[in-house]
């Protein structure tokens, strides 16, 4: 992407009162196109955000709604296409799941403990790793953080 592009793109404001001729020149300058890299891809999606919100306060009409409403359906499938490639999620395991959870509420070892219907020693031991969860610690957790019992097994 060019930075005249970008810059075109940063101060242009659509509305309804620019020109058919103006909308088409700003989307043909930015055919749709393979996605390569996070400038591309931070590129796409600030256009594709810019386009849809306009869709929505009705500042396009007709064949150009239309036409507007079909890029952003081809650039939103490249986009979809480069995030399945290129941003790779690492599987978590039930205590790498534990410790966020835990985290997220601030909870204590005691406060754990109560939850998983145990001792405070067996939670020291599930969060240093020398003891897994049980099936029965799964259910317990699962509906404290209100979160499929999936999420503490990693994907296959």
């Amino acid at each position: 992407m060019s930075t005249t592009l970008e810059r075109k793109h940063a101060t242009h404001k659509f509305s309804a009162h620019n020109k058919l001729s103006d909308l088409r020149d700003l989307l043909s300058e930015n055919i749709p196109a393979r996605i390569l890299n996070r400038r591309m891809l931070d590129f796409y999606m600030k256009l594709v955000s810019h386009l849809a919100i306009d869709v929505n306060m009705g500042a396009f009409e007709g064949e150009t709604k239309k036409m507007v409403l079909k890029y952003i359906d081809v650039v939103s499938f490249l986009i979809k296409d480069y995030e399945d490639k290129a941003v790779k999620i690492d599987d978590v395991t039930g205590l790498d799941m534990l410790l966020h959870l835990k985290n997220m509420r601030d909870l204590s070892q005691e406060q754990l403990a109560e939850i998983l219907h145990t001792s405070q020693p067996v939670v020291s031991d599930i969060l240093s790793g020398k003891r897994g969860l049980t099936y029965d610690h799964v259910q317990f957790l699962s509906r404290f953080f209100r979160v499929s019992p999936a999420a503490f097994f990693p994907r296959e």
